[in-house]
């Protein structure tokens, strides 16, 4: 019964399936896993299948049940027997009805849906009350409903608010703000539980966490977020006043980084790291030429998971070309490759550039056009 038998045009009258048949599959330990695959399911079929379900002793309208059982896979996203549905039943289906983002198609019927369970969720009880049992509904509240909600609620939802796809900006930085002002000083363990909520994180808590703890965060996969926060936010991130900072390059002890270096946010007194190596993804392209400068632990290896602004390319290509006479160290360092210079590539033998050829073929999309042209050059 995997989702193959169960095709968009199929019709459950033309199954050979009794309804004590039905009443054993759905009681089977893997019957939720196979409905969960039926992603072409319509709702007649899904509405069919219910019924049936409900006929073989399977009550759809117990909460306990649907939850011990595991749910009903895809079926839930067309439940359809709203009347005298308690609250209980409601938060059940909606934690249920996650799944229904894989259905192709009828989404707008899923979020009507998902509306009239919430309505039915909240009957008699805030917000406050429910907001952690009310699953990825809670994106449809209205910035006045959020705004209503206390930072002590925020707080205790924040496992179901850091999942949920589909804020709308205003949104997030109204639950983060509800979740910043619960926990005064952001700490990493604060910040590790934000998820998509990250990007509502004002500047300013930014400024204010401790330095240790917004290193770890570049470190921790929470890091994949930072690539969503503005550039006022990025800079809370990067910037500070200056701190002293041990330097391995110059032999002095300690120097002063002027203020308008980056990464004083970054940076311990007695420190051997300004923390740039930690940075990872999309965020590391906000890192300035100046502070890439100052970094002396750059090596080719550690940019394999970096993206790379194409000034940046060039000036580490550049550096790193110093240290290494085998280019297939720096041609396989990720977005590396956008630093070789048409100039790097005319001096490349034609044994080296044949030897080379897969990784320029390999990274087409990196290369600028006079990159490209300069290997055509080369290849006639």
């Amino acid at each position: 019964m995997g989702h193959s038998a169960l095709g968009p045009s199929t019709l459950l009258s033309d199954l050979p399936i009794s309804v004590h048949q039905i009443g054993l599959f759905i009681s089977y330990d893997n019957a939720t896993k196979q409905l969960d695959t039926v992603y072409d399911i319509t709702p007649e079929l899904a509405q069919a299948f219910l019924q049936r379900i409900s006929s073989s002793g399977f009550d759809v309208r117990n909460a306990s049940t649907i939850h011990r059982q595991g749910g009903l896979g895809l079926l839930v996203c067309f439940y359809d027997d709203l009347e005298l549905l308690d609250a209980t039943l409601a938060q059940v289906l909606l934690h249920q009805m996650i799944k229904c983002s894989h259905l192709r198609g009828f989404q707008a019927a899923v979020q009507k849906l998902k509306a009239d369970l919430l309505g039915i969720a909240t009957e008699n009880r805030t917000l406050n009350e429910t907001l952690g049992s009310l699953s990825d509904a809670v994106v449809g509240l209205t910035c006045s409903q959020l705004e209503s909600l206390s930072p002590e609620a925020v707080h205790s939802a924040i496992a179901t608010l850091n999942q949920v796809s589909g804020w709308a900006k205003s949104q997030v930085i109204i639950l983060s703000a509800k979740y910043s002002a619960h926990e005064k000083v952001l700490s990493f363990y604060n910040v590790s539980q934000m998820g998509v909520l990250l990007a509502g994180v004002a500047t300013q808590d930014f400024y204010s966490m401790d330095r240790k703890d917004l290193l770890q965060v570049l470190r921790s996969t929470i890091s994949q977020h930072l690539s969503d926060l503005s550039p006022a936010q990025q800079q809370g991130v990067l910037s500070k006043k200056p701190y002293l900072v041990h330097t391995q390059i110059s032999g002095t002890s300690y120097q002063i980084i002027p203020p308008s270096s980056h990464f004083g946010q970054m940076i311990e007194v007695g420190d051997t790291t300004s923390g740039i190596v930690e940075i990872q993804g999309t965020f590391f392209k906000e890192v300035s030429l100046f502070d890439l400068r100052r970094e002396s632990q750059f090596n080719s290896s550690i940019l394999k998971e970096k993206e790379l602004r194409r000034s940046q390319a060039l000036f580490l290509y550049e550096l790193l070309s110093r240290t290494t006479e085998r280019p297939e160290e720096l041609l396989s360092a990720g977005q590396l490759i956008k630093g070789m210079t048409c100039s790097h590539i005319d001096h490349l033998s034609a044994d080296s550039f044949l030897a080379h050829f897969q990784y320029f073929e390999n990274n087409l999309s990196l290369l600028s056009l006079d990159q490209v042209t300069a290997e055509d050059w080369f290849c006639f």
